[in-house]
Parts: C-alpha cells; sequence; structure tokens
C-alpha cells in the first residue's frame, strides 16, 4: 500500500470526513494483514474516525463503544508511529470524549511516512 493513501485517510480525518477517512484505512488495513503491529494501530484509528462519526450524529453510546475499542489499539504503540506522536494523540481523543475540551482530535504527522 502507497503511503499516499494513508496521507489522504489522514487528511480526510482532519477535515472531519471520518466515514471516508474509515474507508480508506479500511483497505490498508486489511492490506497490513489485519493482524500486524500496523493493521492494529490502524484499526484504532478506523475506530476512532468511527467514533468520532458518531459523536456527530449525537450517538453517544455508539461513540463511547468505538473509543473504547479503538484506544487500546492506539495505545498498543509508543512514540511516534506512523508519523503520529501516539500519546499526543491518545491524550487529544480523551480529552475530547471526556468533554474537557471541545476541539476534534486532529493527526498530526511528525515526520514523513514511508510506504506501509
Amino acid at each position: 500500500m502507497n503511503s499516499q493513501h494513508y496521507l489522504y485517510a489522514v487528511d480526510l480525518f482532519n477535515f472531519g470526513f471520518w466515514w471516508e477517512a474509515h474507508e480508506v484505512l479500511e483497505k490498508i488495513w486489511v492490506h497490513s494483514g489485519k493482524k500486524s503491529s500496523t493493521a492494529i494501530f490502524i484499526q484504532g484509528l478506523i475506530q476512532i474516525a468511527a467514533a468520532l462519526l458518531k459523536d456527530s450524529q449525537n450517538i453517544s453510546q455508539g461513540a463511547k463503544n468505538l473509543q473504547s475499542k479503538g484506544l487500546p489499539k492506539l495505545k498498543s504503540q509508543s512514540g511516534v508511529y506512523l508519523g503520529i506522536d501516539v500519546g499526543q494523540f491518545v491524550s487529544e481523543i480523551e480529552r475530547y470524549f471526556s468533554g474537557e475540551v471541545m476541539d476534534l482530535p486532529e493527526i498530526i504527522l511528525q515526520e514523513k511516512v514511508e510506504d506501509i
């Protein structure tokens, strides 16, 4: 899978096109083998995108369920993984869903992302 697909998914996520980001990320997830460390992390991103979509639709239980499934998958990595500062991103997600902040979580890439 070309990193351009991943970068496109990041852009979609950051612009609030969570369903579309989910669709692109799902192709990366399948290509990554579904059980690899990369695939697990990507699946976490998919679930967080879906949680944000549910949240935007005021489906709070669905958002909470997806967030609780996605966060552990993101936390399976540390430091900068796939260009994402995992700790910072996880913190943004937790703060948003706790109601502490109103700013939507954003994926800010820390480094060049090679082919995944």
